[in-house]
């Protein structure tokens, strides 16, 4: 199964959320020069994203939590800002 086939799996509003989140998650990566191409792949059973040619970054994982969606990812500078409407953001430090 490839990230993208993971995103089926995920039901009504919850997809369309995760999905309107996958799009953010491209064009935030497409508008800073530092990432370049992202590899969209499953990393535990989860849809996750690098920057493999750049190695700049940390990966983003993506997945779904008993109240809705979750975005998270290791120490990372803060590009996101504000609040992604439904899906609850926690960051971490390896």
């Amino acid at each position: 199964m490839e990230a993208e086939d993971e995103y089926r799996t995920y039901l009504g509003k919850l997809r369309a959320k995760l999905m309107s989140l996958r799009r953010l998650i491209f064009e935030t990566a497409a508008e800073l020069e530092d990432v370049g191409l992202l590899e969209e792949t499953l990393k535990s059973g989860q849809p996750s994203y690098l920057a493999s040619p750049t190695k700049s970054g940390t990966t983003i994982r993506v997945d779904q939590i008993k109240s809705g969606a979750i975005l998270y990812f290791g120490s990372l500078p803060n590009i996101f800002v504000g609040d992604v409407p439904g899906v609850l953001i926690k960051s971490f430090v390896l």
